[in-house]
């Protein structure tokens, strides 16, 4: 299986780029990884906004893609149940899994309507470059989990 996880704009903040590489390193040594970064020019308002990020993430998708929304209307997962959702996508045979975190206002809606499913990391509200290396760091430690690697804590 081939996990990525893509997000809308550049990372801002130089120690968080720092930690996405770090996290990224991890995560490649344990399965096939990627990240991208998906700039779209900004628009005047929210509503095409949305619909210009929502085409560029659409075009990019394969119709195998099995596309998950990092969204804060999510089912809400722990780090053993993103660890049992990745078990259940390898189980499943799921070949490329693509992990998305939306621009600022959020998913259009023919990006929900594409996705298969949606999960939220909190209901707390986190800058958008801190929600990238939150969930490497949650990727990371859900992979570690399901090889009984000693970095997670119960």
């Amino acid at each position: 299986m081939k996990i990525q996880l893509w997000w809308i704009g550049k990372t801002q903040v130089p120690y968080v780029r720092e930690g996405i590489a770090d996290f990224s390193n991890r995560i490649q040594r344990l399965e096939k990884f990627n990240t991208r970064s998906i700039i779209v020019k900004t628009q005047r308002n929210q509503e095409r906004q949305r619909q210009s990020e929502g085409q560029a993430i659409l075009n990019l998708l394969e119709s195998t893609d099995h596309l998950v929304l990092l969204d804060e209307k999510g089912k809400a997962v722990s780090s053993r149940g993103l660890a049992g959702m990745l078990e259940d996508f390898k189980m499943n045979r799921i070949k490329n899994l693509i992990f998305v975190i939306g621009g600022s206002f959020g998913f259009d809606p023919m990006v929900y309507q594409r996705a298969n499913q949606s999960i939220s990391l909190s209901n707390l509200t986190f800058p958008h470059d801190l929600v990238r290396l939150i969930f490497l760091e949650q990727l990371y430690r859900s992979l570690t989990i399901n090889l009984n690697h000693p970095y997670h804590h119960d």
